[in-house]
């Protein structure tokens, strides 16, 4: 491979911009929440930092897992890195730090051979200049995120004149605004032949508050019109999260607020088809000479994440229930890395889950596993436990974001679910209050619209248990990794099946005595 400049990559900034092109490009990068426990070597690595938050990207293949501490995660894809970056080699276990020219031989390893040869030539972060701040002025979207020593243009306008902060209130207000005047110049008009991504800039008044838009000559850049439409409110977003002005996600959900109630007339149509949108297209970034198209999620669809079930604070647990008849309490709690790993390391390795779980993995990979889905957002592992004692191990996950949303018509609104049920006594598993406990659980969140799952087919025992408490059976799926059963499941058939626990989740008791 042709010899590479690598000095724009020396600067913070640029090797950030370059990470993230490439988790946008590429999806062999899982976030991991540390320090490990049985694995000695990233034990001994990860706690010579203080950051425990790591995105490890997989380059196995290449015979190498690259580890890139990360400072800040953005819902946007613009993270922020800390330094240094380290890779580990699985072959003698050693680690080093990572060179800006190693991170590039090891992506040019993973790029399909279309895209290998792009790297011979010249990486060039370019950075934004940010204008001056003045107390009016016309702005470009992109100048108002643009960094410049680590400062936002958008984040100076958050000081008055008094030089008193914003608060979020006015901060909620400032985006209001800036919505309802760039939005209606995005919009493709119903019946255009095609669409021209216009360039758009925003008036700032002498409080620092949007207060006119104008559009200057359009283009088309080769991107769809709904990643066009997002970068002109993912760079302000992802600025006012890192800067702690307002989480990602309320400004996330306001944005989706906002698009629903301008989706009339001639936006309706455009509008409603990028709220519904999974994945949205646009060209790649990390190889500029190449035409290729990637996907990234909807950002938007953020709206319909239910934190407490996905993101539970602490380690107490989330929800129970008791059984009267059965004198059985039945609570779930978050898994907890450090009383918990031994405990599903036997589980897995237990003769009747290693023919359908397929997990009965050396401790350092099941580690690596539950420190993924811990650190997601997008899922997470939980540990039920049946009058104090642990018996099953739930998972809980967002089929948008998940492989199986790819295999059918999946919905903003469906969560799916994993269950090992470990005991193999019979009077020790209770399959009916654990089901009924996780759905009344789940149901009692009203993000959560329906529940989904792609059981085994091996597994008939799980399925009619499902069947038990409403589940709907639906189609056979050819998944990579089995041949699974897609099931549905539904407030109301839940209800007809128990039609007592409609009261009990309609109270929500105590659904909120332990989401508190």
């Amino acid at each position: 491979m042709a010899t590479l400049s690598m000095l724009s990559l020396k600067h913070s900034t640029a090797i950030d911009i370059w990470l993230n092109a490439y988790c946008r490009d590429f999806r062999n990068w899982t976030p991991y929440i540390g320090p490990a426990v049985y694995d000695e070597a990233l034990r001994n690595k990860m706690c010579q930092y203080e950051c425990p938050l790591h995105f490890r990207i997989d380059f196995t293949a290449q015979g190498s897992e690259v580890f890139v501490p990360v400072a800040y995660r953005s819902l946007t894809g613009d993270h922020l890195f800390a330094s240094p970056a380290w890779e580990r080699l699985p072959e003698d276990n050693s680690i080093h730090e990572l060179s800006p020219e190693r991170l590039l031989e090891l992506a040019s390893g993973y790029a399909s051979d279309s895209l290998k040869r792009l790297f011979t030539g010249t990486f060039a972060a370019v950075v934004p200049a940010v204008p001056a701040v003045g107390t009016s002025g016309w702005y470009r979207p992109g100048a108002l995120a643009a960094r410049q020593d680590n400062t936002p243009l958008i984040v100076s306008l958050f000081a008055s004149a008094s030089g008193t902060l914003m608060s979020e209130e006015q901060l909620h207000r400032w985006f209001a605004l800036y919505i309802r005047h760039v939005l209606p110049l995005l919009v493709p008009q119903a019946g255009a032949a095609a669409y021209t991504f216009p360039l758009i800039e925003v008036h700032i008044d002498a409080e620092g508050f949007p207060d006119k838009c104008r559009c200057t000559k359009g283009r088309d850049a080769g991107d769809s019109w709904m990643h066009h439409i997002l970068s002109c409110f993912m760079p302000l977003v992802a600025a006012m999260g890192r800067h702690g002005l307002s989480s990602e996600r309320s400004l996330l959900k306001a944005l989706y607020i906002s698009f629903q109630n301008y989706a009339v007339g001639d936006m309706e149509e455009p509008l409603r088809q990028l709220l519904s949108q999974r994945n949205i297209l646009r060209k790649g970034r990390l190889f500029a000479s190449e035409n290729y198209t990637v996907t990234y999620p909807n950002p938007l669809q953020e709206y319909f994440l239910a934190e407490p079930i996905l993101i539970p604070n602490g380690r107490q647990p989330v929800f129970q229930r008791y059984f009267p008849k059965e004198e059985l309490t039945v609570s779930i709690r978050p898994f907890d890395h450090e009383q918990d790993m031994e405990r599903v390391y036997e589980w897995f390795h237990a003769e009747h889950a290693k023919p359908i779980w397929k997990m009965d993995w050396p401790m350092a990979q099941l580690e690596l596993f539950y420190r993924t889905i811990t650190a997601n957002e997008t899922a997470h592992s939980f540990i039920g436990e049946i009058n104090g004692e642990p018996t099953f191990n739930l998972e809980v996950y967002w089929a948008t974001r998940d492989l199986l949303g790819e295999y059918y018509d999946v919905q903003p609104g469906d969560y799916g679910t994993h269950l090992l049920i470990a005991p193999t006594d019979k009077r020790k598993k209770f399959p009916s209050a654990t089901m009924q406990t996780i759905l009344d659980w789940l149901f009692a969140e009203p993000l959560v619209d329906r529940l989904v799952g792609e059981g085994s087919v091996e597994s008939v025992a799980a399925l009619m248990n499902k069947v038990h408490v409403g589940f709907r059976l639906d189609q056979i799926l050819d998944m990579p990794h089995k041949r699974s059963h897609l099931n549905f499941c539904r407030r109301e058939w839940y209800w007809e099946r128990f039609p007592e626990n409609r009261n009990f989740i309609s109270t929500e008791q105590t659904h909120k005595n332990f989401s508190t």
